[in-house]
């Protein structure tokens, strides 16, 4: 008697969405199992009526209209699986940061320069400043 364990992956357009956009995730098998997909988000079961689409090899779920509260872990694997077969995708949901504002440096002397501003909106993405400096000595 044989077994065949079907592998299945997991997959989104982009990893990072912007607030008010359509999140599509795809969970691809191997074999024609996708009937017996399920879905996780954060550890918790998502009910099978948020799967918007499924074809042989591939279940779907689309999340319309995403807010902060949509970033996190999805995860997919087929029903009897255990955990550790499973695959996660992790996405952030976000806006552009705004501009900067209330920037200023300071130096005491010619080599160490203090910077401080102000980031503005909360952006619930990884967002980094760079300040670039010539020396005119």
């Amino acid at each position: 008697m044989f077994f065949v364990h079907a592998k299945v992956s997991i997959s989104s357009e982009k990893t990072i969405y912007s607030v008010s956009e359509t999140i599509v995730i795809n969970c691809t098998t191997s074999t024609p199992s996708a009937l017996n997909v399920q879905w996780y988000f954060n550890q918790e079961y998502l009910d099978s009526n948020q799967v918007i689409s499924i074809t042989a090899d591939i279940s779907q779920i689309s999340i319309t209209n995403v807010t902060f509260d949509d970033a996190g872990n999805y995860s997919c694997g087929l029903l009897g699986d255990v955990p550790s077969d499973w695959w996660t995708i992790e996405l952030q949901v976000g806006v552009a940061p705004t501009q900067i504002a209330n920037f200023a440096c300071y130096s005491f002397n010619v080599e160490d320069i203090f910077c401080s501003w102000d980031e503005g909106r909360k952006t619930n993405i990884p967002t980094s400043y760079t300040f670039y400096y010539k020396s005119i000595y």
